[in-house]
């Protein structure tokens, strides 16, 4: 169930749109929560999909593993979007 919500996710973090922003935020949250603190509010510019898929993914987080891990090369993607987030 996580799994698959974080595929959806990733998909979604590629996008150019607002919600891709949304969904990279999010994400970086999971993986630097100190750096990238995510504001709940940005949920609700998801659609319901995707935030249902965020609960999902929260809930895989929460097993003690970072979410960064459950993909291959995940630490390489998450510091893309680190970069990119940086300059917007």
């Amino acid at each position: 169930m996580g799994l698959p919500a974080l595929r959806v996710l990733v998909d979604a973090a590629h996008s150019g749109g607002g919600q891709g922003r949304h969904i990279r935020r999010f994400l970086l949250g999971l993986y630097n929560a100190s750096h990238w603190p995510f504001e709940l509010d940005r949920l609700r510019a998801l659609d319901t999909e995707l935030q249902q898929a965020a609960l999902r993914v929260l809930a895989l987080d929460w097993n003690g593993r970072e979410v960064h891990t459950y993909l291959p090369d995940g630490d390489a993607l998450f510091q893309s979007w680190w970069e990119r987030e940086s300059e917007a």
